[in-house]
């Protein structure tokens, strides 16, 4: 697992900081999206 992320949408950084964050405490609204649908 990695210890950061980026998330891209079109080419372009959404969101990027580090896993745990991202993954508890998403604040772009794709990333939400995304990580709703990768924990169901």
């Amino acid at each position: 697992m990695s210890h950061r992320i980026i998330v891209m949408k079109d080419g372009l950084v959404i969101e990027e900081g580090e896993a745990e964050q991202i993954i508890t405490d998403p604040q772009a609204p794709y990333t939400k999206t995304l990580m709703a649908a990768a924990f169901n």
